[in-house]
Order: structure tokens, then C-alpha cells, then sequence
């Protein structure tokens, strides 16, 4: 199989190391050449080209687009001569109204396409969902989701004010960055029926978009509040549900979820540990070479809600008032 990963960068490389792992695939990658972070040894098998018309002759049958948010959507036009299945690293874009300019395409495009929301593949997850449809709770009435890490933190061998998640013409910034708890709504629930946000930056962080975004939706009678940062001092991604019945709490970075009856005092507790975080890259990246149906996983349309309630939150975030998500 010839695959194509279109930016090299970090997540390029993530990808790439799982995909020579994963079997004896063909990898080409296509590379501005403006970035540092390839080098020979730890791209060894990479063939890099630095424009389209190199690739023109090979049969490419699996696209990776991992570049900078503000270039997936016309990267993914120019991939889709290829015809055949693509991968879009989240977010989707940078704002809905460039996801509307091109609705019509993806609209006709018969190889799917699905947007890299990782954490449905990590087992907590996947156990998380089971035990909510399996109604262990009761019916759900709340749930509060947060997770953060301070900027500078994430990639100490770099700069974090070049980088795109620092950028606003890149397509930074705390919402967008960190919008995997976004996913985890529509994944766990279900699409919210609207929202109210604050998206502001608060710290010193030498950047130009939000550090801070909080997220508050509802869903039917449903509330669910998401709170995302670039500022807890150590990685913290956790959560709690609560139904008619019971409540439910999960640590990722723990790898735990706690499960309490109401009237019962002994808690079930379920346990994910140690290499469950590659793994989850692993069985994401197995699924997009050897299915075209993305519909459990995260297609094209569930990317396009994500951005539609980040672009809700930050019109509520100007207007302080809640904005509907319309279908």
C-alpha cells in the first residue's frame, strides 16, 4: 500500500512510526522544508517530496493530513485526485466558514474521510461508553469534563510560541487544540442543542489565541460544562457523569474509572494502564488502512460538529448569550 502524510512535523512522525510498526507500507511524505523536525535517522523509509507533481505517478491509496490546521481543507481537495480514503488530524479547520466554502466537495467525495479524534480508540473510553449505554447510571443528567497542560510543557525541545498551536493564522489555540473533549460529547451523548462559552486568553503565555475556553451545553435535559486549558502545571484530563442512579469518574492520565451506585458503598473500578496510550494511536491508524466506514469513529460530519460548537462558543463567548446548534 502506498500512503501519503502530508506534513512531517510532530503528529506527522507519531504517524509515521506507527505506520512502519503497523506493516511494510510505501510512506511518502510531503514537506514544505520549512520546518526542523525531520531527521534521517528517525525518518528512515520516509520518501520526502516537496510538491504534488513528484507523487503524480504513484498509486497513493491512503492520505494523511497532519500540517497545520488553516491548510487541511485545501490539502484535502488537492488529495482528493487520488480517490481513495483520507485522514485529517484534528481540529478539521480553523473556522466553520472554510468548512462551508467546501461542503459541496466533501458532500460528492465517495472515499471517506475522518477526522484524528485519538481517544475514541483508548480502551478507558470505549469501557466508558459501554457502561453508559448499558444504563449502569440511570438516565444521565450532568457531566463535567476538563483537561489542560501548561504550553510551555508540551514540547520543551521546542519554542511554544512558534509552534501552531500557539498561532491564531495557524489555527491555535486552547479550543481547537484541545477539542478531543468535544468529540467525547458527541462520541458519549450525542450532538448538543446549544451552547454557551467562554474563550478568552488569561495568562502571560506569549501567545496570540485563547489558553482558557469553557464550554457549557445541553442535550435535551441533559447539561454537560467542558473546561480546557494551557495552563494546569501537570497534564490533567479527567471527568465525572452523573445519573439517576449513580455516578461515574474517570482519570485518563490515571488510566482509571470509578463507578459508584447510589444506596452501594463499594465503588467498581476499572483500570487502564501502561502502554494503552500508544495503543490507541496503533488501533486508530489499523482502523483507517482497513475500513472505509468511519461512521463509529469519527467521520467527516462528526469533525464538522466539533467546529460547529467551537464556532458557537466563541459567537456566545462576544455576544453572552447561548447559541443554538441548528440539525
Amino acid at each position: 500500500m502506498n500512503i501519503l502524510i502530508v506534513g512531517i512535523g510532530s503528529i506527522g512522525t507519531r504517524y509515521f512510526k506507527i505506520l512502519k510498526k503497523l506493516g511494510n507500507y510505501n510512506i511518502f511524505a510531503l514537506r514544505s522544508g520549512k520546518g526542523n523536525n525531520y531527521h534521517k535517522e528517525r525518518h528512515k523509509g520516509l520518501s520526502s517530496i516537496y510538491c504534488f507533481d513528484e507523487i503524480n505517478n504513484k498509486n497513493i491509496e491512503r492520505v494523511l493530513i497532519t500540517n497545520p490546521t488553516n491548510l487541511h481543507l485545501n490539502t484535502m481537495k488537492k488529495c482528493m485526485k487520488y480517490k481513495c480514503p483520507i485522514f485529517i488530524e484534528k481540529p478539521l479547520a480553523d473556522n466553520l466558514n472554510s468548512i462551508y466554502s467546501y461542503y459541496n466537495i466533501i458532500n460528492e467525495y465517495k472515499p471517506k474521510i475522518t477526522v484524528g479524534y485519538v481517544l475514541r480508540f483508548h480502551n478507558l473510553f470505549i469501557k466508558l461508553k459501554e457502561l453508559l449505554q448499558n444504563k449502569v447510571i440511570g438516565n444521565i443528567v450532568l457531566s463535567n469534563m476538563k483537561v489542560g497542560h501548561y504550553l510551555k510543557y508540551w514540547h520543551e525541545y521546542e519554542d511554544y510560541r512558534k509552534v501552531y498551536y500557539s498561532q491564531k493564522k495557524l489555527g491555535g489555540g486552547a479550543i481547537r487544540t484541545l477539542s478531543h473533549e468535544i468529540d467525547l460529547c458527541l462520541f458519549l451523548f450525542k450532538k448538543p442543542d446549544n451552547v454557551f462559552g467562554v474563550v478568552k486568553k488569561i495568562s502571560n503565555l506569549e501567545i496570540d489565541v485563547d489558553d482558557y475556553a469553557m464550554i457549557n451545553m445541553e442535550i435535551g435535559n441533559m447539561v454537560v460544562n467542558i473546561e480546557m486549558n494551557y495552563l494546569e502545571p501537570e497534564l490533567i484530563r479527567k471527568g465525572e457523569i452523573l445519573g439517576t442512579e449513580g455516578k461515574i469518574t474517570y482519570d485518563f492520565v490515571e488510566g482509571i474509572i470509578k463507578l459508584t451506585k447510589y444506596g452501594i458503598e463499594n465503588e467498581t473500578v476499572f483500570k487502564y494502564k501502561g502502554k494503552e496510550y500508544d495503543l490507541m494511536y496503533e488501533r486508530q491508524m489499523d482502523y483507517f488502512l482497513n475500513n472505509t466506514n468511519y461512521t463509529k469513529t469519527g467521520d467527516i460530519y462528526s469533525g464538522i460538529t466539533v467546529m460547529e460548537v467551537i464556532d458557537a462558543a466563541e459567537k456566545s463567548n462576544k455576544t453572552g448569550k447561548r447559541v443554538d446548534i441548528n440539525g
